[in-house]
């Protein structure tokens, strides 16, 4: 792999899921299960790609 190829995969922010440390750090969201938190994970994901291609799909 190439230093072009690798900063390519590096900048698709497709890649890599966000999710907020306030799940794991807030008392609040302590009994949240594992499952729970990545499926909010997945949802927010895919939230934001709505908005960024807005009526486009």
């Amino acid at each position: 792999m190439t230093m072009t190829e690798y900063e390519e995969l590096m900048n698709d922010k497709r890649l890599f899921y966000r999710l907020p440390k306030r799940l794991f750090e807030d008392p609040a969201f302590g009994e949240m299960s594992i499952d729970a938190k990545m499926l909010y994970m997945i949802l927010l994901d895919r939230r934001c790609l709505s908005e960024i291609n807005g009526s486009d799909w």
